[in-house]
């Protein structure tokens, strides 16, 4: 996540010079910096995080959590600049679980990983909102799943059970795009 802290950084600054510039009837350029933030706010709505080995998904919801406190940052650099930062979380297209996926071979695991990035986001729900339920139940709503189980190294057809060879042996094909890869070593 360092490289969407440093954009914010720079982001921050740039909302700041824009409100220390004063426009021609000597008020600071409020609206220039309200854009600045919230162009960089969408830009983390489109972040994609992707762990092609996740286990039981604690990196995912590390990141999942760091992003969310970026996004909270940017909330509040808002929230400073005069929005209402309830009526931006209750409206705002907030960064979501959405964002989050990741591959992993044994299904136990990955159903735990599912199930974790799921109570992760009603966790950081309650954490921000106090006991206002979400305008939309979080469990159990999605047809999305977050984990694919697969192997992200090697696809087959099929183990031959008698001399345990991988019957036309490949690439995995699960490495979809995303913005950032997660890598737990030391499994690379």
């Amino acid at each position: 996540i360092e490289p969407e802290q440093r954009k914010w950084r720079r982001t921050a600054e740039i909302a700041s010079e824009l409100m220390s510039r004063q426009d021609n009837d000597g008020r600071p350029d409020r609206d220039g910096a309200i854009r600045a933030l919230e162009s960089f706010h969408q830009h983390l709505r489109s972040v994609t995080v992707r762990d092609p080995s996740c286990g039981s998904g604690n990196l995912l919801i590390v990141a999942y959590n760091a992003l969310k406190d970026l996004e909270d940052e940017v909330i509040a650099a808002l929230h400073s600049l005069g929005i209402n930062k309830y009526h931006y979380y209750q409206n705002a297209s907030l960064i979501g679980i959405d964002q989050f996926s990741g591959v992993e071979i044994a299904p136990h695991a990955a159903a735990i990983a599912d199930l974790v990035m799921n109570i992760g986001q009603l966790q950081r729900h309650f954490r921000i909102h106090g006991k206002i339920i979400p305008k939309q139940p979080i469990l159990g709503t999605s047809d999305k799943k977050h984990i694919e189980i697969a192997d992200a190294v090697l696809a087959y057809d099929y183990i031959d059970e008698k001399t345990k060879q991988y019957i036309n042996p490949r690439a995995a094909t699960v490495w979809t795009p995303a913005t950032y890869y997660l890598f737990n070593p030391p499994y690379i």
